[in-house]
């Protein structure tokens, strides 16, 4: 028999000495850490504010789009009205504007015209003849517009805004080859006057052009004759039954020939202006400055 007593002195149970001593560490553990909490408590009482003022931060608001951002977001439509409102708003800044923008070459304003060209095409009615009256009066206003962008670019080319024969010559001879030939024939009344009337000035500006520059030097006829002018006349003589003509013989002329005076200077110009395009009539109208 064991000489251990059946109970302690103490009065504590049997059972509760016979626990694992695990659990002693874990009150003990639990004792710590209700002491780090108290502790923590103690010293910092307002560290739960603080904490709550660090992660404030400021309000968010919109602002309007940058320049810059905005124009790279408006597409070409949007852009030119905004352009157009603008100068309408604010007459003053149209020289300003002038001032800013790239020289125009001939290769834009070529290419913006047959645009124009297939945009009309686009627009016929299925199916139906361009004999037809009611397939012109479909397209009546993009043809309108045609003619007026023609004015207003061969007007770009001509002194005293360019003085540069070359681009002058390039222009005609662009149009003439590369955008009139694809616009559809129409039977319509209207249109013939416009396309008739078309020509006859655009022949009035080659001569003119032509003219001018060998009077400036009786050599120049070297240069247009070295050029390969004489070749694009015949084509376009070929397409247009000969409207051309007169310009053709102005080249065959020989060195120092004399240039017939009803030919001389711009006088003879038929302004293109938008008062006095193709639509309006075929009015004889001076060029200021002379080359």
């Amino acid at each position: 028999m064991s000489s251990l007593q059946t109970s302690f002195p103490w009065g504590f149970k049997k059972a509760v000495i016979s626990k694992p001593t695990k659990n002693k560490r874990k009150i003990q553990e639990d004792i710590d850490t209700l002491g780090d909490a108290k502790s923590r408590t103690k010293f910092h009482p307002n560290n739960t504010n603080s904490t709550s003022r660090k992660h404030r931060t400021h309000a968010i608001v919109g602002t309007k789009l940058p320049l810059n951002t905005l124009i790279e977001t408006l597409d070409h439509e949007s852009l030119q009205k905004l352009v157009k409102s603008l100068v309408e708003q604010r007459p003053d800044v149209q020289e300003a504007l002038y001032n800013a923008a790239p020289t125009v070459t001939v290769q834009v304003c070529i290419d913006k015209l047959t645009d124009k060209v297939e945009n009309i095409k686009c627009n016929l009615p299925y199916k139906v003849d361009t004999e037809c009256d009611y397939t012109y009066l479909r397209v009546k206003a993009l043809v309108h517009e045609f003619f007026q962008a023609l004015s207003d670019y061969m007007l770009n080319f001509l002194p005293p805004q360019e003085y540069d024969v070359s681009k002058s010559i390039e222009f005609l001879n662009g149009f003439l080859l590369k955008v009139l030939l694809k616009m559809p024939m129409f039977s319509h009344m209207e249109f013939k006057y416009y396309y008739k009337l078309t020509l006859e000035k655009l022949n009035t500006v080659y001569v003119n052009l032509i003219t001018d520059f060998i009077q400036q030097k009786p050599t120049n006829i070297l240069l247009l004759k070295d050029s390969d002018l004489a070749e694009k006349l015949l084509e376009i003589n070929k397409h247009y039954e000969g409207y051309f003509e007169q310009v053709s013989q102005l080249l065959s002329q020989d060195e120092g020939s004399d240039i017939p005076e009803r030919l001389q200077g711009l006088s003879n110009l038929l302004n293109f202006s938008s008062e006095n395009n193709p639509l309006n009539g075929g009015v004889v109208s001076s060029v200021k400055g002379s080359w």
